[in-house]
This record gives C-alpha cells, structure tokens and sequence, in this order.
C-alpha cells in the first residue's frame, strides 16, 4: 500500500476518479487520504495533477449534461431567477405584553368573578399590538450570477460556453477498475 500524502499514481489515479464522479475536490482529497492543503499544494505545483484535476471536473460536467440533458434550461432559469432584483416587504409590529385574567378550565361551574375571589383564576399574558411598520426592501442581483454572465473579467460571455476560449467539445475520462479475489494477490501485485 502506497503511503499517503505522497505523490503516487495510484492515489492521483484515485483523486481523479472520485472528483469525476461527483465534480467535488473534497471527494477526491476523500478518496485519496490526503489532506486539503496537499491537494491545493499539488495542483499548484505539479501542472499534470493540475490538468488532471481539470480534465477530470469536465468529465463529471459531461456525464452530468449527458445524464440530465434538462440541466441547461434548470441552470438557465436558475441563473435569470438570481439576476432579477427581488423586491421584498417586511412588516414588524411592536407589541405590548399585558397581563388578563381568565377562567380556570378545572372550575367550569364557577364564575370568573368567584374565581377571582377565591384566587383560581388564571393569569395569562396577551400581546397586544400597538405598532405596525411596513418596510420594502430591493435586494440586488446575486454576484455569482453577475459573474457567470460577464465572466470573471467582465466581459460578456459569447454563446453557450461558459467558458472562454475553450472548445464546445468535451474529453472523457476511462478509468480501469481490477477486480481483486484474495488478500494473497493483493500483496502479489502491491
């Protein structure tokens, strides 16, 4: 077994494979047992794990088109919901606690008026409302949908790429799975 947090093939081979499965670096730094800050390490320094790390995230996006081809028109609607400004009201009202006497349920044949005499009555405390404020508030676009139309260096994203300058096409990720029947060849092949 490889030692973990070491640059292997075995653990890259084990990072890629997860985070094309689900898109998500934490899975693949799952996968691999290694720590978070070894994983953002490699990809700055080592540019094949970097490009790896990359292809393997436009695999998942594939799957995830191919699989789900209503994705684009969610994503869109998504992505108009967030660039409309919601206008909102809020209302507040100001209440004053007070403090009334009721009849106590365990003596229904006695009237509240004897209740208070003999001190049975039940106190309880009623908000009543003196106030109300109306207030109606505009809340802006949401920034990441700004950015996903302008792109980060806002400039308006042409056609349906997300993406400057990279192609409409998309690589594919194989990956060899061994079936393994006994510990013995385990350590046979390890």
């Amino acid at each position: 077994m490889a030692a973990r947090g070491k640059y292997k093939p075995e653990i890259v081979e084990d990072i890629l494979f997860a985070i094309a499965q689900t898109g998500r670096d934490a899975d693949g730094i799952e996968a691999g047992g290694i720590s978070q800050q070894t994983f953002y390490k490699w990809i700055r320094e080592k540019a094949e794990f970097s490009e790896g790390v990359a292809h393997a995230k436009r695999t998942w996006r594939y799957k995830l088109f191919r699989d789900d081809p209503g994705i684009v028109r969610k994503a869109r609607e998504r992505l108009i919901e967030a660039l409309d400004p919601t206008t909102e009201k809020w209302s507040s009202t100001k209440k004053l606690a007070k403090t009334i006497i009721v009849e106590n349920p365990d003596y229904p044949n006695v009237p509240l008026e004897e209740q208070k005499l003999l001190g049975v009555a039940k106190r309880e405390i009623q908000l009543i409302p003196i106030e109300t404020t109306e207030k109606t508030v505009i809340r802006p676009p949401a920034y990441w949908a700004i950015r996903m139309v302008l792109g980060p260096d806002g400039r308006p994203i042409v056609g349906n790429n997300p993406e400057p300058n990279q192609g409409d096409d998309f690589e594919t990720v194989d990956f060899e799975f061994r079936v393994v029947e006994s510990m013995d060849q385990v350590g046979a092949n390890g």
